[in-house]
């Protein structure tokens, strides 16, 4: 991975900026140097061959944005989530079409227990499962990040755009003033 050149003069730069503009101008940079990891990842996104009622063929890839981090309003930092999210005003959850919450499970991969109930909690879950797993009761389904890859893939290209645009958007930002 290659590392930001300039740096020391973006932090002076950004320094100048009120807290509200400067939130706006790294906000805008991160975004628009996420655009090839989006790319890279809906190229990678395995997609479903034959929809059902309750699953749409393309949805994850389609789906596929930068959302805002809660992070932010925390602790001050800015980030920003790649993943597929619902469209706005789409009811949530197993049954609805429209959501794509299921990209977990095809990214992470997930244990294929069928209808038999793994017990334990948070602690013994785990053990449980692996326990069956060697029993040869259920079986694990590996995922495919396909997020990840993306990002390993675009993430030199994506520094790149980052550094550009926010030198460009810092300058503009200043020129405002």
């Amino acid at each position: 991975m290659s590392e930001l050149k300039g740096l020391d003069d973006l932090k002076r730069a950004l320094d100048e900026l009120t807290q509200d503009l400067k939130n706006k101008v790294v906000k805008s940079a991160i975004r628009s140097a996420a655009k090839p990891i989006i790319t890279a990842a809906k190229a990678n996104v395995k997609v479903l061959k034959k929809p059902t009622t309750y699953r749409i063929a393309g949805l994850v890839r389609d789906r596929i944005v930068v959302t805002n981090s809660r992070i932010h309003t925390r602790t001050g930092q800015v980030g920003l989530y790649i993943k597929p999210i619902a469209a706005k005003g789409v009811t949530k959850g197993a049954k609805s079409p429209l959501d794509p919450f299921y990209y977990r499970f095809q990214a992470g991969g997930f244990h294929a227990v069928g209808s038999r109930r793994v017990k334990g909690g948070r602690l013994t879950r785990k053990a449980n499962l692996s326990s069956m797993e060697r029993k040869g009761k259920i079986r694990f389904i590996p995922g495919d990040d396909f997020i990840g890859k993306a990002f390993r893939a675009q993430g030199d290209a994506a520094l790149k755009i980052f550094q550009q645009k926010l030198k460009a958007r810092i300058d503009a930002a200043n020129r405002r003033k």
